[in-house]
């Protein structure tokens, strides 16, 4: 029944993403600048970041986990002497390089309450890093597995990703990985959408 349960509040989850999504893909559809111009674009960002030579300016601390482009690092910002998430990227191809370029974009773009931040796109002598905030706690996945019959709680954090769901698709960006284990429950109640490395834009003139 557990079980049951937990699947039943994962299917919500991936309905949120859903909400919207039939609307926006009957509407016209026209690549965004960035779709266009990729290696460009991608290019001139990384004329902008810091030079290679002078080091990110990060100290890691311990890894947290691995995924097939990056892997994301806990590390101390010297400057202001805080511990962030350091994602790097770990395939040194172009295209591989225009995504993670693009996910920083998208999450920049994206000042929601419900939205895990980024503080920095940086590029260093070991490649391309996102500096995103640090949040400890558990994925929903994890709660789901602990405490499925969390009826209330659980609810809250659909709540939290409908509404993090709604302002992405009114700004035309979709997640396409929305699902519990990329849904970051915090120590202290915060709740984040996470991981947005496969989302598109649809639109670059999409409302701010």
């Amino acid at each position: 029944m557990s079980s049951d349960r937990g699947e039943t509040w994962a299917r919500m989850a991936r309905t949120a993403e859903r909400t919207g999504l039939e609307a926006v893909a009957a509407a016209t559809w026209r690549p965004s600048s960035s779709d266009l111009t990729a290696s460009q674009d991608t290019a001139v960002v990384l004329e902008r970041l810091t030079d290679p030579a002078e080091g990110s300016g990060y100290d890691v601390v311990g890894k947290l986990g691995q995924g097939g482009m990056g892997v994301v690092l806990q590390a101390r910002q010297r400057s202001l002497a805080r511990h962030v998430a350091l994602k790097r990227l770990r395939v040194d191809k172009s295209s591989s390089r225009a995504q993670f370029v693009s996910e920083a974009q998208i999450c920049g773009r994206l000042e929601h309450p419900h939205v895990l931040p980024v503080h920095t796109l940086d590029n260093d002598q070991d490649g391309l890093c996102l500096a995103m905030k640090l949040v400890t706690g558990a994925s929903w996945a994890d709660v789901l597995r602990d405490r499925p019959e969390a009826r209330a709680e659980h609810l809250q954090i659909l709540r939290a990703v409908c509404l993090a769901m709604e302002y992405a698709h009114a700004r035309g960006i979709l997640h396409r990985d929305l699902k519990p284990a990329n849904v970051m429950v915090g120590d202290y109640g915060q709740i984040y959408v996470m991981d947005w490395g496969v989302a598109v834009a649809f639109d670059d003139d999409a409302a701010d």
